[in-house]
């Protein structure tokens, strides 16, 4: 039974970590998009 706790403790820290990953990636990404956008609004 612990070995599998732990199991499933490295793998929420994984997938916790992963998705960690992606909104850090997704927040660049929304700005990179934004800022011509907001410039096009501006003009």
């Amino acid at each position: 039974m612990i070995n599998v706790a732990l199991f499933f403790i490295e793998e929420s820290l994984f997938f916790t970590d992963l998705f960690g990953q992606l909104r850090f990636h997704f927040s660049q990404h929304k700005n990179f998009f934004l800022q011509p956008v907001a410039k096009q609004s501006r003009a």
